[in-house]
């Protein structure tokens, strides 16, 4: 890296992790580089605490039963029992069969070695030829159990306590503690020990619960207290969902071994002090959350329910009114946001895959159950016209949920973290239009996604893949895949190290009305404005579908421009016209391109279509229009 990125870069780093962030990262590095972490556990064996009763992890199986949809849960019980689990609730995959599988990649067959944790830092990097660490890691965070907890409510068939069991041996004794690949990331220690706390709980009484195995489970826990607590200074630093994640992890963790490691009540104390601050620091006012991305709210969101009930069972308080009210603000983001018919949101921002709390057979891309479960926990009404999902009422032990009258239609809100959304009789608009006082997740300035009649007609791209071979490394970050106009000339962002951008895209939004015709949006971007071109983008909403106009004012020579639009397949193309001479290309799924790609789901890539218009503007100001008709449907 250049001296001059170099310092672009700490200073950036200084603006989204502030002076705490970056000694807490620099104490990690230390610690990191003269091998300073904890190197074994400090208990190898705890004793047995006859598993306490009750518990904020105890689930009433028989109501568990009555309000899912036993077929299909008895049916993924089935495939985890013959050992397969769903990668990032998407493709099904073998679970590893023995102890040495835990640590090889499924996919390129890279074996990682055996050696302290903090040593196995290349093997998380970006490098392709490794392969992508987060398939190595999916497996173990467990979250199959659930699959087998679901099953079992259903049939109380001992075959799916049996194998949950088998996994726990088996990951046991293929991760020594604090020296595998599994053991090196404090937030998959953590998911992996709240996805087995729920298991346990919900198999307490099989007869494949055996006091061996409740051992061997209790030693696993313990050390991953003690892994965690040891290094959550690395996940705090990051300012994004590890910190919520590894809170969570020591506030049950604490929990759960109180009467049995001499830890434990201090790792209670600290994960509640660590969740309010983070939750405070995370969670906009309005809602809007610091990682920008409507996947990692809803972790957040499923880690602090777990977090809430834990600290309501244990200490009879949970989380203050101030941070309640954030983690509400949220909940009307993602209400605002979703679609009713199927609790889908827009693919916005960084979409790694995760669900953390998977309490339902339903599909990974349907927010109904998450919305649901934090509604409850936090006490937020919901509308009436909003489908609850059952199945997190009767996991939380709730028999109803507070109602409020449905927000009006037609209706425009606008968030002060640069969000604006607008429903219409026949139409649905999310923005996008902030500034970033936190890393990014994508390069996005004045995004928008567009729904006609139920049906997407402008959407994200997604993710793909953090790592992977060209193009395909967390490529579709990028601007150029988003629906917003492109400067080829003239960058958006500048990426520093791995996922820090060190100069930033800025827009705001400028108007949200609604008006006698319809509604309309009025979105500054403000990226290229030191290089003297303006942007603003007005989207008027009525009742023939959506405009979108792009004006673009340049105050030197030519400047080529690039808009575009990614539509599903399918999708009627928008009419574009342009007060200056342009050209139009569409294209679908291009080989070796990212163009026409779109990834509803983590290392899942589709056909799509994308629609580039490409204009060239002189001194002055241009305008685009692009025509989204609600009757302009292709066959």
């Amino acid at each position: 890296m250049s001296p001059t990125l170099l310092l672009r870069s700490s200073r950036v780093a200084l603006q989204s992790y502030g002076v705490a962030g970056l000694q807490l990262r620099g104490r990690y590095e230390v610690r990191r580089r003269l091998g300073l972490y904890q190197a074994s556990p400090r208990i190898a064996h705890v004793a047995s605490d006859g598993l306490p009763t009750p518990s904020p992890f105890d689930v009433d199986l028989d109501r568990v039963r009555s309000a899912i949809d036993a077929e299909a849960a008895v049916a993924r019980a089935e495939r985890v029992a013959a050992g397969w689990y769903e990668a990032y609730r998407n493709e099904w995959r073998r679970l590893p069969v023995d102890a040495n599988e835990w640590s090889l990649h499924p996919l390129v067959g890279t074996r990682y070695p055996s050696a302290p944790w903090w040593e196995l830092r290349p093997f998380m990097s970006l490098d392709p030829a490794l392969g992508d660490v987060k398939d190595v890691w999916e497996p173990a965070r467990f979250t199959w159990a659930f699959d087998l907890v679901l099953g079992y409510a259903a049939s109380c068939n001992e075959r799916y306590a049996v194998a949950f069991w088998r996994g726990v041996e088996s990951f046991v004794d293929g991760n020594p503690p604090f020296r595998t690949i599994q053991w090196s990331c404090g937030q998959e220690t953590s998911i992996r020990a709240l996805s087995c706390m729920w298991a346990e709980r919900a198999f307490a009484s099989a007869q494949a619960t055996t006091p061996a195995r409740r051992a061997k489970l209790q030693d696993m826990l313990a050390w991953s207290g003690e892994r965690v607590a040891d290094a959550i200074e690395y996940a705090v630093s990051q300012r994004n969902n590890h910190g919520i994640s590894e809170a969570t992890g020591l506030i049950a963790l604490g929990a759960r071994l109180s009467s049995v490691h001499p830890d434990a009540d201090r790792w209670l104390r600290d994960g509640a002090t660590w969740l309010e601050r983070l939750v405070l620091d995370q969670f906009g006012e309005d809602g809007w959350y610091v990682q920008h991305s409507f996947n990692y709210l809803r972790m957040a969101l499923d880690q602090v329910v777990v977090a809430q009930r834990v600290l309501e069972h244990t200490r009879g308080r949970g989380l203050s009114k101030l941070a309640v009210a954030r983690i509400r603000s949220a909940i009307a983001l993602l209400l605002e946001v979703h679609d009713i018919d199927s609790g889908d949101v827009p693919n916005h921002g960084a979409n790694d895959g995760s669900l953390v709390l998977p309490i339902t057979t339903r599909g990974y891309r349907d927010f109904r159950p998450s919305i649901t479960s934090a509604a409850l926990t936090f006490g937020a009404p919901l509308p009436e016209d909003f489908v609850e999902a059952p199945e997190a009422l009767a996991w939380l032990g709730v028999n109803q949920i507070e109602r409020r009258p449905p927000p009006p239609v037609p209706r425009v809100v606008a968030g002060s973290s640069g969000w604006a959304s607008v429903h219409s009789a026949r139409a649905r608009v999310f923005a996008r239009a902030g500034q970033y006082r936190s890393n990014p997740s994508h390069v996005d300035p004045v995004h928008l996604e567009i729904w006609i009649d139920g049906q997407p007609r402008a959407i994200d791209a997604g993710t793909y893949r953090y790592t992977a071979p060209a193009p395909w490394g967390n490529a579709l970050a990028a601007i150029g895949v988003h629906n917003t106009l492109e400067i080829p000339t003239l960058p958006a962002a500048v990426k520093g190290f791995r996922f820090l951008w060190v100069r930033r895209p800025a827009a705001r939004v400028v108007r949200a009305d609604q008006t006698l015709d319809g509604a309309v949006l009025e979105l500054s971007n403000e990226t290229w404005a030191p290089q003297g071109v303006r942007h603003v983008r007005r989207v008027v909403v009525g009742d023939a579908g959506v405009d979108v106009f792009d004006d673009v004012t340049v105050s030197h020579d030519s400047l080529e421009v690039r808009l575009h639009w990614l539509m599903p397949r399918g999708a009627a193309i928008p009419e574009m016209s342009s007060s200056t001479p342009g050209r139009s290309t569409v294209v679908e799924a291009v080989a070796d391109s990212t163009e026409g790609w779109y990834s509803p789901h983590y290392a899942e890539r589709l056909p799509a279509v994308s629609l580039a218009y490409v204009t060239t503007i002189t001194g002055y100001t241009a305008t685009i229009r692009s025509r989204f008709l609600a009757t302009n449907l292709r066959g």
